[in-house]
């Protein structure tokens, strides 16, 4: 049987050639190339939406600045009452202004906005969600009837800066971006804060050892606490925060341990830095309130008192000799903690350190630094503003003596 010689035409050839790279291309190729062409897709999405939420967050802090009669914004709970008491002292309710700045004698000059987009996704609903992270600053000046007190120092002007998570939900129809909310993710809890990083440096953990600025002078009580040294280190480290932080982890002194939920950490460095002795003790003392100290002997953990907010005052108001209780946070001085419960359950998640205070003769607010999240000369009063509706509060009036 003889063996035929089967030729293939060239026209043949040229199709099978041309279905063949067909295919490869839609297995191997083209896969890359649309994925590509999807991310850059996704890039220019992203790049879009951050110029739309830097703009729209701008508008809304301008408006917040120079608007203050529409303060209220878009997913915040309005924590102003009704019919707010005309003087400080005239009711142990927080005072608030109904209207505008001028009621604390302060006119905002200028305000600064900008967004970084953490995380996008897009809904079955057809919405998106998206994690930013919102640095905001306002300027003000103050009237010559108002006195402002910052860190020891009288000032004319000052500037009130945060940062923070926003969760914002938006649509996106042919290309038109429109916000439905707005939401601050501010209620953060410190009850149980997890470490994320800490480096090796030990504290004495010795009974009583003071810490960096105990001393004799001015501002400084019987317990060594000089609140004046406490007041800068807290402006020091809160303005790098709102600066140079991202939001997605607090800028913190790294001789110190950094966790999820920095405020009470934040405290506790700004009143050791200020002198406040150290109470050491070990690992099976974690939960003890006498004790207060960052690192426990024989572990890297610190004491809950150090951590969390609950702990951290039961210590500073028992064992620091320095605080003395008081119902209302705007009795607060310099020097003084303020702490919140979220939810008006007993349980304290939130601390905050008076720097200083704004006072006219009707209206005043305490002025604080905090971290988680950072805020930076924020008047007390527009903190609250923000918080959740059952917030309350527990006060901590640094003694002078």
């Amino acid at each position: 049987m003889s063996c035929i010689n089967k030729r293939v035409s060239p026209q043949i050839g040229k199709i099978t050639i041309i279905a063949f790279t067909i295919f490869f291309c839609t297995i191997y190729v083209c896969p890359s190339a649309n994925a590509q062409n999807a991310e850059q897709t996704e890039i220019a999405f992203a790049a879009s939406m951050r110029t739309f939420l830097n703009q729209y967050e701008e508008d809304k802090l301008h408006d917040y600045a120079f608007q203050a009669s529409q303060r209220k914004s878009a997913g915040s709970p309005s924590r102003i009452p009704s019919n707010p008491p005309s003087s400080a002292n005239e009711s142990d309710s927080i005072p608030f202004s109904k209207s505008d700045w001028s009621d604390f004698g302060i006119t905002p000059i200028s305000s600064d906005s900008s967004t970084s987009i953490n995380t996008i996704a897009k809904e079955p609903n057809g919405n998106i969600t998206i994690s930013a992270s919102v640095k905001s600053s306002i300027t003000f000046s103050v009237a010559t009837d108002t006195t402002l007190v910052i860190a020891g120092e009288k000032r004319q002007e000052f500037t009130q800066s945060s940062l923070d998570k926003h969760t914002i939900t938006a649509t996106n129809t042919n290309g038109k971006i429109e916000v439905l909310s707005d939401t601050l993710d501010n209620e953060y809890n410190d009850s149980e804060p997890e470490r994320i990083s800490s480096n090796a440096a030990l504290p004495i953990t010795s009974s009583l050892t003071n810490g960096a600025a105990a001393t004799t002078e001015f501002g400084t009580n019987s317990a060594g606490l000089n609140y004046i040294t406490a007041m800068k280190y807290a402006d020091k480290w809160s303005q790098k925060a709102v600066s140079t932080g991202d939001g997605t982890q607090d800028v913190m002194n790294p001789a110190f341990p950094i966790y999820d939920n920095n405020c009470t950490n934040f405290v506790s460095q700004i009143l050791y830095t200020g002198g406040l002795p150290l109470r050491g003790g070990s690992l099976l003392q974690a939960h003890d309130t006498s004790v207060w100290t960052w690192r426990l002997t024989g572990s890297s953990k610190a004491s809950r008192t150090w951590s969390a907010a609950n702990y951290n005052y039961t210590y500073m108001k028992d064992h620091s000799n320095s605080f003395t209780p008081d119902s209302n946070p705007m009795h607060a001085w310099q020097g003084s903690i303020i702490y919140a419960d979220w939810q008006n359950n007993g349980e304290l998640d939130h601390a905050m350190l008076v720097v200083g205070y704004i006072a006219n003769d009707l209206h005043v607010s305490p002025i604080i630094d905090q971290m988680t999240a950072p805020r930076h000369d924020y008047m007390f009063t527009a903190s609250v503003i923000q918080s959740p509706a059952a917030t309350t509060y527990k006060t901590l009036l640094y003694k002078y003596e």
